[in-house]
């Protein structure tokens, strides 16, 4: 297109307008003529596809896997509780076993107790009769011996008596022990 001086500046302007932009849309062209476009796109949204595909087959995992662990925390959870009544029950009934084996460990202590302390208030009752026994026949026999002793004294007179009496007594006054002596 050749120019004229009767074109107007704006007319010149949209003609070179338009051979730049066929100029730009045949070399878009030729370089499109070389690009496999399709093949590009279709291997990105392949790409992409399998992508999504593999994320949410993960996803899935994910999700299956999130809820036996939630089954399975439920379940211990449950368990857990289960086993703690348990457990607290057993505990109540041991301490309550050892509560009345103390019970019947006192009352035997209790029941042991009383038996020696009856026990031991005889013996000690038989001992003290015994001993007063004792001790009566101790005296008894100790009397006796003393009456033997005085009766193997012979007493002469009761001159001899008052004369024993006023001689001075190197012994402190024991007739009998003078007299043995």
């Amino acid at each position: 297109m050749a120019s004229n001086s009767t074109d107007s500046p704006h007319e010149h302007f949209l003609h070179r307008l338009y051979g730049f932009i066929e100029y730009y849309r045949k070399q878009i062209s030729s370089l499109i003529a070389f690009i496999p476009a399709g093949s590009i796109l279709e291997d990105e949204l392949k790409i992409v596809k399998d992508f999504e595909k593999k994320m949410t087959a993960k996803r899935t995992r994910l999700e299956e896997i999130m809820g036996e662990i939630r089954a399975e925390s439920e379940k211990y959870v449950e368990e857990f509780e289960r086993g703690k009544r348990e457990s607290e029950k057993r505990i109540e009934e041991l301490r309550e076993k050892c509560r009345l084996e103390q019970l019947e460990k006192d009352k035997a202590a209790n029941l042991a107790n009383e038996n020696l302390r009856k026990r031991s208030k005889e013996i000690y009752n038989n001992i003290m009769k015994k001993g007063s026994d004792t001790d009566k026949e101790n005296t008894a026999r100790l009397n006796e011996a003393l009456i033997s002793k005085l009766d193997d004294l012979e007493v002469e007179s009761k001159e001899e008596n008052e004369k024993d009496s006023l001689i001075q007594r190197v012994d402190g006054g024991n007739k009998i022990t003078a007299g043995l002596k």
